[in-house]
């Protein structure tokens, strides 16, 4: 079995106070793995388990490292949008892989819950969240273990050959999303030194499909 999130678990244990990205404020990796446990807690508490899509549609680069690891820690699938995007073209990625949830931080949910028939509920990141929830209420929860349990569980692990992300670019016109691996996120990480800069550099690749024409997400080089 193999999971990308080992290697931000492993990062995260060595590198505990140091800065994972850039960002205002800043996101250590510790900061990092324990919201990306509440984050995989909430979904959990929405009944969404291993082998699940989750929709994502973020313009903040620690944001969307949480949303992202935390699905995958659920053992759930990302499913990454370009915010360059429409509601329109969102709603039908949501509709084609089947996702009941979306996070997203710069666009009014009204429309995406007229326009998605499989979305069930919405996380709203800084906006109004009178139609979906807050991002800090979803994060209110104990964790991927249940409040009081002792299974000492730290992620789903899925196989390497299962799919880890799916993405839909700007330029995705057909409809199809592109499908990263467990695999190939180990891959991409592959090539990463130091240790630390291993799971940011694993989501390069997802991070240039959604927004190819601004800075990509960079680790912090100290």
């Amino acid at each position: 079995m193999s999971n990308i999130v080992n290697v931000l678990q492993l990062a995260a244990m060595d590198n505990q106070d140091t800065t994972a990205i850039d960002a205002d404020p800043e996101l250590s990796f510790s900061r990092l793995w324990s919201l990306t446990d509440r984050f995989a807690g909430g979904l959990r508490a929405h009944e969404i388990g291993k082998g699940d899509s989750v929709g994502i549609c973020l313009t903040d680069p620690a944001t969307l490292l949480v949303a992202i690891y935390g699905t995958l820690r659920n053992g759930s699938v990302p499913v990454v949008f370009s915010p360059d995007l429409f509601d329109s073209e969102v709603a039908d990625g949501l509709d084609e892989v089947g996702s009941t949830a979306l996070v997203v931080d710069d666009r009014s949910p009204v429309s995406l819950i007229s326009l998605s028939s499989s979305m069930q509920f919405i996380i709203t990141v800084d906006i109004d969240s009178y139609f979906g929830m807050s991002y800090e209420e979803f994060l209110d929860n104990s964790g991927i273990n249940p409040s009081g349990a002792r299974t000492g569980r730290n992620l789903i692990e899925r196989a390497e050959d299962d799919d880890a992300v799916l993405t839909y670019g700007p330029t995705d016109g057909d409809g199809a999303p592109r499908t990263y691996t467990h695999g190939d996120l180990q891959e991409a990480a592959s090539e990463a030194e130091p240790s630390r800069q291993k799971p940011i550099v694993a989501l390069g690749p997802v991070y240039e499909e959604i927004q190819p024409d601004s800075a990509s997400l960079s680790p912090n080089p100290c």
